[in-house]
């Protein structure tokens, strides 16, 4: 087969976006990041899942320490048990870190 590379081949447009790699993204922290363990702590509860767990759990709450990043996922049956689950979980990590919570 004749391969002839005297010339560029065409570009096309679709051939260049197809081409395009991502940028990185900044490994910079911006805003206020927690200075101890606890002082800022994110939460998210899933939505129901399809399918549920052995123990009959549909919702996940998961947790994570902004100072540490170190995370905590607690299985829940029903939507409406993530405050006890919430309020049991901060009795837990203040007895494991000593760090009460502010009033």
């Amino acid at each position: 087969m004749h391969i002839d590379l005297s010339s560029a081949p065409p570009k096309c447009q679709s051939c260049i976006l197809g081409k395009q790699t991502k940028s990185s993204v900044p490994k910079i922290c911006e805003g206020k990041c927690a200075e101890g363990v606890l002082d800022i702590v994110y939460i998210d509860l899933t939505r129901p899942e399809s399918i549920q767990s052995a123990s009959g759990n549909s919702y996940v709450m998961n947790l994570i320490d902004d100072a540490t990043s170190y995370g905590w996922v607690i299985p829940l049956c029903l939507k409406s048990d993530a405050i006890k689950a919430l309020k049991d979980w901060c009795l837990l990590v203040e007895h494991e870190t000593g760090k009460t919570k502010e009033k």
